[in-house]
């Protein structure tokens, strides 16, 4: 499965468990987890940590330039 696919199922999972309800959030966790291979805990955190946009703002790092007046 490539790392595509399972970004794509993890925004569906991603919007059933942050409405749904403990026992709902439960049987989430067990399919994703048997499922996709992963640990419960590595799917919670996963799940926890999820960030919706995948384009991350750049920043430049160091000092800033300085210029003779």
């Amino acid at each position: 499965m490539s790392a595509r696919s399972k970004r794509e199922c993890l925004v569906v999972i991603f919007k059933t468990y942050s409405v749904a309800s403990r026992e709902i959030e439960t049987a989430l966790l067990n399919e994703f987890s048997s499922t996709r291979g992963y640990y419960r805990k590595h799917v919670i955190r996963l799940l926890q940590t999820f960030q919706r946009s995948t384009h991350k703002t750049l920043t430049k790092l160091g000092r800033r330039p300085t210029y003779d007046p």
